[in-house]
């Protein structure tokens, strides 16, 4: 059963609800998801590429999450001095109605050769997959298999994934295409976050066209601090605070207005 207590990361807390109130949340977000094409004039770019995979068709005997929020942190891959692709490298999934982990922080080795960690925003760096396995180890003891811990490349991260996504499943992350992309995944209804100061209301109307960052914009709109104790991004700091930031926007689209008014 989704755990009803208060959620916290840190020095923050974060919404629960009742029951009711979900479905009432949930009404709200349906508003806002899209399909992703769109999107396309709005800056999300879905780019499609041959290779690409639809989240599965919803089933009966095994429904996904109705809302979920997708985090992920990446490392640059391939040949050469210069990354060719993004990786995923850690991921987070948390739903959105109810605030349950469903991921935490889950550690996803790279299948290609990684040309850029990129530690110096994360903190990720190879060491950190052997630590990982440590700690899960010290609590579950030595008999746990390692890709019980880690999962081997995006594809295994993405099946995972799938356990809680379907085609009816909506999708909700900050700046989500690039997670998408580095998972070779589409899906029909998302919801980003770095748009929704741009076009709250659905009507068309620019609210403002340069979304600043997550942390920037829950410190204005929430109060919020985040990475306070640390420069690096954490995949479930991120998911839990996109979804507050969603919340937030969905609670209060006219506080959201007035913010967007004197920002632009």
């Amino acid at each position: 059963m989704p755990n009803r207590q208060p959620l916290s990361y840190h020095t923050n807390t974060f919404s629960s609800f009742s029951p009711a109130l979900e479905r009432a949340l949930y009404k709200k977000v349906f508003r806002q998801s899209f399909d992703p094409y769109q999107l396309v004039p709005r800056k999300y770019n879905p780019r499609p590429r041959l290779g690409f995979c639809w989240s599965p068709r919803a089933s009966r005997s095994h429904p996904g999450r109705r809302v979920v929020v997708l985090d992920c942190e990446m490392v640059g891959c391939g040949s050469g001095p210069l990354p060719r692709r993004n990786e995923v490298v850690q991921m987070s999934l948390v739903d959105f109605l109810t605030g349950e982990v469903l991921m935490n922080n889950r550690f996803v080795w790279p299948k290609e050769s990684v040309t850029d960690w990129r530690t110096r925003i994360h903190g990720i760096n190879e060491a950190s997959f052997d630590k990982a396995y440590e700690e899960e180890s010290h609590y579950f003891g030595r008999d746990r298999p390692r890709d019980r811990v880690i999962w081997s490349g995006w594809r295994e991260a993405r099946k995972a994934l799938w356990k809680f996504v379907d085609d009816d499943t909506i999708l909700i992350g900050h700046a989500l295409h690039g997670h998408l992309h580095a998972l070779q995944m589409m899906h029909p209804w998302v919801v980003n976050s770095a748009l929704i100061t741009v076009d709250p209301c659905r009507e068309g109307r620019m609210v403002h066209a340069n979304t600043p960052g997550l942390k920037r914009l829950v410190e204005d709109l929430l109060g919020m601090e985040i990475r306070a104790n640390s420069d690096w991004y954490s995949s479930r700091e991120d998911v839990l605070v996109t979804r507050e930031f969603v919340i937030w926007c969905l609670q209060n689209p006219e506080d959201l207005l007035k913010w967007a008014g004197r920002y632009s």
